[in-house]
């Protein structure tokens, strides 16, 4: 990065030196001096984060495929092979190991999971040995990533079911906001559809989609509905 020195003396102040207190009913604690981590709030640290982060993934090994955002990480290997694939990973693993050691960063392996993709009926029971610090990493069926629940075919079923009693939950409130006599206005209505419950049948609907179409898509009436509370007018409903 080409960043102009008054950039940078700026950055440095902003994160030398700094401490904090608590004040709670009238007492106040001693000032904790602060050495790491950016500022939590701040305009800045988000673009400090990503910065810092950004190498992450700079060292892996070709054929590991990386999807990066924030603080959320995964990695992909790749192989008709399943112990090589295996060791692809566990290879992957070891760089993000030694990058975060460089940096002095805290791994939390509680929270990181390993999950096999495949069509093949006959390799459900595989399961990948992977470390991370010396510990084995936990598998699981149906992680989610930024979101979206994966399955091991990735046709993308809980994840749909999520979706629908999510909305089947909003739409609760939808109707309570919609009495005859005393309710929102339509307009009202139609907004808070597309806020509160749209948003969410739509969320990352470019990954799972296609997936689904045909298939579990039918589970998406819980649009019907809602729309009927928010244009009960209408007399046909086109509903995605």
């Amino acid at each position: 990065m080409k960043c102009p020195p008054c950039l940078l003396k700026t950055t440095k102040a902003f994160l030398s030196n700094r401490q904090s207190r608590v004040r709670f009913e009238g007492k106040t604690s001693h000032y904790k001096k602060f050495t790491g981590a950016v500022p939590q709030g701040e305009v800045l640290s988000p673009t400090l984060f990503l910065i810092f982060i950004n190498d992450i993934s700079s060292n892996l090994p070709e054929g590991i495929e990386v999807s990066l955002f924030a603080d959320d990480l995964a990695l992909l290997a790749q192989n008709e092979d399943l112990e090589q694939a295996s060791s692809l990973l566990q290879q992957g693993l070891e760089c993000i190991e030694k990058w975060s050691k460089k940096w002095k960063i805290t791994l939390n392996v509680d929270k990181c999971e390993v999950t096999h993709f495949s069509k093949w009926t006959k390799e459900a029971s595989w399961r990948p040995n992977v470390k991370l610090l010396d510990r084995r990493l936990k598998y699981s069926d149906s992680p989610t990533f930024l979101g979206v629940t994966f399955d091991r075919q990735l046709n993308f079923r809980k994840h749909v079911d999520k979706i629908k009693e999510k909305a089947n939950k909003r739409l609760k409130v939808l109707r309570c906001l919609s009495g005859k006599s005393w309710g929102a206005d339509k307009e009202d209505l139609r907004i808070v559809y597309l806020a509160y419950i749209k948003s969410a049948i739509d969320y990352a609907s470019n990954a799972w989609y296609p997936k689904t179409a045909g298939r579990n898509w039918r589970q998406y009436k819980i649009q019907q509905p809602a729309l009927s509370l928010a244009a009960p007018r209408t007399q046909t409903l086109n509903y995605f």
